[in-house]
């Protein structure tokens, strides 16, 4: 079943949607049994963009835990940066309590072919990215 993590905010959306286990029997690999098929949608302003994506079951429980902790603290710096660096981003929190969301999003081989983001969301949508991802991770758990 499809799972959506997605973060709004003032004139942006990062939606990262997993659709399942890249090889639904696992492969006796422990690295290759945790490799998640995913889809990401990135609209700021009037550009927007969208593709597959993979990423390791361990690269969303950093994004996880490095959310759960800044979001505690209200302060802090979260980075995404998986092994395929398809998508790549950012979260830095603000003396204010907003955070800035900035990042790359491009095609694996296609370097010239690159959307660079930023945009700003709060604590109420990044907790309820945080929800998503929890429930994400509950829905795909380690093999």
């Amino acid at each position: 079943m499809e799972k959506i993590a997605e973060i709004k905010g003032t004139d942006g959306r990062l939606a990262i949607r997993v659709v399942g286990y890249e090889r639904p029997s696992p492969p006796t690999n422990l690295t290759d049994r945790n490799w998640l098929l995913c889809h990401y949608e990135l609209s700021v302003r009037n550009f927007s963009c969208g593709g597959g994506l993979r990423v390791l079951r361990s690269e969303l429980d950093l994004l996880n835990a490095s959310l759960s902790s800044a979001l505690e603290l209200v302060s802090g710096i979260i980075q995404f940066k998986p092994l395929e660096p398809t998508l790549q981003f950012q979260i830095e929190f603000e003396r204010t309590g907003t955070a800035g969301v900035t990042g790359i999003a491009q095609e694996l081989g296609k370097r010239a072919c690159v959307l660079s983001f930023r945009f700003s969301t709060d604590q109420t949508y990044l907790g309820q990215f945080l929800k998503e991802l929890k429930t994400i991770l509950t829905e795909f758990p380690q093999r």
